[in-house]
């Protein structure tokens, strides 16, 4: 192994050290003054050097997230001594990262391309969870404002309805105004010039029109999650376009839109309204999905609770390589979201301060990443 491959692993494993246990504290997994794993615990379980671990755990230290006591051990800080340390060492070598939500491998892994680029360029993260909160993500940016933090990114909380609009974005605009540089992750605010990093989802979903058109498909159906995320709104966007581009009919019957509560309970509830799709008998050769979450309930609307069915119509959509388990093994043409390349990429932009100079105009304060079609073999 070359040093510098042992070096990117070293990294990564410190990364996943912190992360995993950030999320823990956040969460309430582990709680204020709770003792967290010993150093011979880390190295058991991350396979590492005793010097790696401590290193997560210095960090942790000093962002205030966790306190040591001499021949104890280390564990939880409370939230006074947690602002206190943050407060000491706040550095220009520091990124505030204020996400909606830690759970599931999504949130993860963007999380970890965060820490891994931050980790590689010598800045600490600040990471706070909104938890679905529009009042807490307010709190959470604000507070960091005041700790004096300049560099901020920011997953947006999302709620249920495509045309709710996020309270936050004055307040997105004054941070601007006072010199913090935000930059929003997988989502972006149309009309306003705040600096954002997304997929390519209009693309992305063209050419998977293009690519059923191409295979002999011309009645598709496009199932959706129903949220206020500009990705949404850009995939459905992109798929009546290419539908347009390829000459095929387009049908608003056969958009299905998913009312998004939760996450643990969209598999059920898309298999739900899709089963009602499906019992209304409307002719289809194809299944568009906003995301893999998405494509498991229609997958499981189409068995019919019965086993996998041979063949089918294909279904295709965004998601991440991570979470193709969910659909247990069924052939899923795939839009493929890097989810921790994105975050690599957010903490390169913002730290490197590359996507926020420019004229002003939104397409200079939107960075977009192509996304790439997986066509599985059957």
């Amino acid at each position: 192994m070359t040093k510098r491959a042992r070096d990117k692993g070293i990294s990564y494993k410190y990364a996943q050290i912190k992360t995993d246990l950030s999320i823990q504290i956040l969460e309430g997994q582990l709680r204020p003054h709770e003792r967290i794993p010993s150093l011979n615990e880390l190295t058991a379980k991350y396979k590492v050097s005793k010097i790696t671990a401590r290193r997560a755990l210095n960090d942790m230290v000093a962002e205030g997230l966790v306190y040591a006591s001499r021949g104890r051990g280390s564990f939880v800080a409370d939230m006074g001594s947690r602002k206190k340390a943050r407060i000491n060492h706040t550095e220009p070598g520091q990124l505030g990262v204020v996400f909606e939500h830690a759970s599931g491998s999504f949130m993860a892994d963007i999380i970890q391309g965060i820490d891994e680029e931050a980790f590689e360029r010598g800045a600490h993260i600040n990471l706070c969870l909104s938890n679905n909160s529009y009042e807490r993500e307010a709190e959470n940016l604000t507070r960091l404002a005041e700790q004096g933090i300049d560099r901020i990114i920011l997953f947006m909380v999302l709620q249920h309805g495509e045309d709710t609009i996020n309270p936050n974005i004055p307040l997105y605009l004054r941070l601007q105004e006072q010199g913090v540089r935000l930059l929003l992750l997988a989502c972006e605010v149309p009309g306003f010039p705040i600096p954002a990093i997304v997929y390519d989802d209009f693309n992305a979903y063209r050419r998977l029109v293009r690519h059923m058109k191409d295979t002999g498909r011309s009645k598709l159906v496009f199932v959706m999650r129903a949220d206020n995320a500009s990705t949404t709104s850009e995939r459905l966007r992109g798929f009546k376009d290419g539908l347009l581009e390829c000459g095929l009919p387009y049908d608003e019957r056969r958009i299905v839109r998913v009312p998004f509560a939760s996450t643990d309970n969209l598999v059920s509830d898309t298999e739900e309204v899709f089963g009602r799709f499906l019992r209304g008998r409307s002719r289809f050769d194809a299944v568009l999905c906003s995301d893999e979450i998405v494509a498991a309930g229609v997958f499981e609307a189409l068995d019919g609770g019965s086993p996998k069915a041979a063949g089918g119509p294909p279904v295709g959509g965004m998601g991440s390589a991570r979470n193709l388990h969910v659909l247990k093994g069924r052939p899923y043409i795939l839009l493929e979201d890097d989810t921790r390349k994105l975050g690599r990429q957010a903490a390169a932009t913002i730290l490197g301060d590359e996507s926020l100079r420019g004229s002003g105009t939104r397409e200079s304060l939107r960075h977009v990443i192509p996304v790439p079609l997986r066509v599985p073999r059957r």
